[in-house]
């Protein structure tokens, strides 16, 4: 649990500020002045400034305002450490509402922290060969703290083995040394089929998207596992794009026997599929059972409701901002979410 600053602290932290913009130089103001400028009694102010004694930050001489001793080497250093960079290589359309629910906590969670937080987004890091790009990234941000999101395994590895602290925001890729934090994606499809199959359901496909990102082979894994011993899963891959999607229910539903249930990786593809339904007279769930791995507010504006699965958008961040704050020695282990399934309106038993 993330601990609000306390007032000593937000007062250190403006004092920070006002040095490092130069809103003061040379010396502090008398503490009487910063108790009015700040609106905060004297021991609070007085532990403030011991606390930038600290840090060497100030010098104290008995009967003299506080002397500002900070070099621009050491504010260029101590700028770097509290820096995070959140860098996004997805295209600005992937960006869900649940997404920027994470973004917002995280925003929050590292002011609380002393951070400064900035969200990065590269869609072009798509490319096989991203150094180039990578190498002024970091010269033009100066950051020593790297969540990386939506990356490809060409830019987890260019992130190996160098001086800073980076964690994934989803899986790592395999032999990557990298903490991450993301929902259990084997457990959710596993659990997922397992649904179904409790339902009576035999014929039952996968519609998971083909993006090239850490995580989708666990997908695929949980999913199949689910039927070691009874009925069959299918898993049809499909790049996201609407019409690529509409021609492969196209294709999974001129099969035969009919397919009776169809879990779906993302909430968007959700919408195509129960739009292709609408216009077919495909009825949900006398026809068709469905579910969806991911929740996105609109579709509980939607009637069925589907079923979902959902992930507090604030313990994903505080998780990771816990990772990013609390770096520690050695290899840590990931952080899985199992999400909270909601079974809604899309379920039907055979």
């Amino acid at each position: 649990m993330f601990q609000r600053r306390t007032l000593v602290e937000q007062i250190a932290d403006s004092l920070r500020v006002a040095i490092r913009d130069g809103s003061v130089s040379g010396r502090l103001p008398p503490e009487r002045e910063l108790c009015r400028l700040l609106n905060a009694s004297r021991p609070m102010v007085r532990q403030a400034i011991h606390r930038l004694r600290d840090e060497g930050l100030l010098r104290i001489t008995q009967g003299h305002p506080a002397e500002i001793v900070e070099t621009g080497a050491w504010s260029a250093a101590r700028e770097k450490e509290k820096r995070v960079v959140l860098l996004f290589a997805v295209s600005e359309n992937s960006l869900t509402q649940w997404f920027l629910q994470v973004i917002d906590e995280m925003r929050r969670v590292f002011y609380d922290l002393g951070f400064h937080f900035e969200l990065v987004m590269e869609p072009g890091l798509s490319l096989k060969r991203p150094g180039a790009r990578l190498e002024r990234l970091l010269a033009r941000h100066q950051a020593e703290h790297w969540i990386l999101a939506g990356v490809s395994a060409a830019v987890q590895e260019w992130f190996q083995g160098k001086a800073l602290n980076v964690v994934t925001m989803g899986n790592a890729f395999p032999g990557s040394a990298f903490p991450f934090v993301n929902d259990d994606l084997k457990g959710v499809t596993r659990h997922a089929a397992s649904v179904f199959l409790g339902l009576g359901h035999q014929n039952i496909v996968f519609l998971m998207r083909d993006m090239g990102l850490a995580g989708e082979a666990e997908e695929e894994a949980g999913f199949r596992q689910a039927f070691r011993s009874r009925g069959e899963g299918r898993v049809f891959r499909h790049s996201g794009r609407v019409e690529p999607l509409r021609q492969r229910l196209q294709a999974i539903f001129s099969q035969q026997p009919p397919v009776t249930a169809l879990l779906v990786s993302h909430a968007e593809d959700t919408l195509v599929v129960i739009n292709w339904f609408l216009e077919r007279g495909i009825r949900l769930p006398r026809d068709v059972s469905l579910i969806s791995f991911q929740w996105e507010s609109f579709l509980e504006r939607l009637r069925p409701q589907p079923a979902w699965y959902y992930t507090d958008p604030k313990k994903h961040a505080r998780k990771l901002c816990r990772l990013v704050a609390h770096p520690g020695p050695g290899k840590k282990a990931p952080s899985l979410i199992f999400p909270v399934f909601h079974k809604n309106d899309t379920l039907r038993a055979l």
